[in-house]
């Protein structure tokens, strides 16, 4: 039962953090860092909003991963064989990547 708990818990945690990195994304035009061109309309508020979710944003998608990759292998077992671990990663992530319209080409 406490591993249903922490799961649901952990859901609600990366719901958080996707939500963040969707506000973060739709701000980025506001934010000083950002220099591809320069917005019309500046707002300070967007500017201070967004900095302080890139202090967090990928710091917790890394915690994240390496709660869900622990949990996964202490747990139930996974990813004890590395080469096994590394051909599902190419697998699952590469290979879809480098098969899509204009990914992985020039």
């Amino acid at each position: 039962m406490v591993k249903k708990k922490w799961l649901s818990e952990l859901t609600a945690l990366r719901a958080f953090a996707i939500i963040m990195v969707v506000l973060g994304h739709s701000m980025i035009v506001y934010s000083t860092k950002w220099t591809v061109y320069s917005m019309g309309n500046n707002s300070q508020f967007f500017n201070v909003l967004k900095m302080y979710i890139d202090v967090f944003q990928m710091p917790l998608f890394i915690f994240i991963s390496g709660l869900v990759f622990g949990f996964n292998r202490i747990n139930l077992r996974k990813y004890l064989n590395f080469f096994g671990f590394i051909r599902n990663k190419i697998k699952r992530i590469l290979l879809p990547f480098l098969s899509a319209p204009g990914m992985g080409s020039n």
